[in-house]
């Protein structure tokens, strides 16, 4: 079997783990919460690089209708290409559906709008939903490991 079915896996197996562990932190460590809104206003601001800093060296990116990517570099250009094309991504509307965490796992359910779009244009609003799983470094702060996307809009629209 090819590695990235093997990363897929590994992902499902964490996602179940996190999802069937009744040990949850019901308080949110303040490391991060503070690693979720720099990811989140990293995106706002448009500057990628402070949410290419919580990228972990191992993480796994599984975009709508795309193949997983585990490839940090590649993962940290494709932030980086879209400012230096004249294209925009913004997020409105996010709602934060559940964030557990046990241990040094941690996983975010998210709600939103996004738009990728020229700079010079109108943004178009699509509804989509996330899942991110975050991992303690040693140090205390949080890192992404996996992250999941996909659109609230059937295939055939």
């Amino acid at each position: 079997m090819n590695r990235q079915f093997h990363k897929a896996q590994r992902v499902y197996a964490i996602l179940l783990l996190l999802m069937t562990t009744t040990a949850f932190s019901q308080a949110v460590d303040p490391e991060l919460q503070r690693a979720i809104d720099t990811f989140y206003a990293s995106i706002e601001s448009g500057d990628p690089e402070p949410r290419i800093a919580l990228l972990a060296d191992d993480v796994t990116m599984m975009p709508n209708h795309w193949t997983l990517n585990s490839d940090r570099a590649a993962i940290a250009s494709s932030y980086r290409s879209g400012q230096s094309s004249g294209m925009m991504f913004k997020i409105r509307d996010r709602e934060v559906i559940r964030i557990e965490q046990s241990n040094g796992l941690a996983y975010t359910v998210n709600s939103y709008s996004y738009a990728y779009y020229p700079v010079s244009e109108e943004p178009q609003w699509h509804q989509t939903k996330n899942v991110h799983i975050w991992r303690r470094q040693e140090d205390g702060s949080w890192r992404l490991v996996v992250d999941i996307w996909n659109s609230d809009v059937p295939l055939d629209q």
